[in-house]
């Protein structure tokens, strides 16, 4: 799988909008992750999709642990 990982995401009026074509490649990211399909993707089953993505090692700690609040 590749995942492209930049987001030509526009900012329009103080709000994010994302393409229709964005939400599909991101929700296909998103089945694929969930392996065992109960609509929520855990540690185990995010940890490569974050490693992949390139961010540096102290912003993916900080994802972590707001994810965990």
């Amino acid at each position: 799988m590749v995942i492209n990982w930049s987001l030509p995401v526009q900012m329009t009026g103080g709000k994010w909008v994302v393409t229709a074509a964005e939400k599909a490649q991101y929700d296909e990211m998103f089945t694929r992750a969930d392996t065992d399909r109960d609509g929520f993707v855990n540690g185990a089953e995010i940890k490569d999709i974050f490693l992949q993505s390139g961010l540096p090692q102290m912003v993916l700690a900080h994802i972590w642990l707001v994810l965990l609040c």
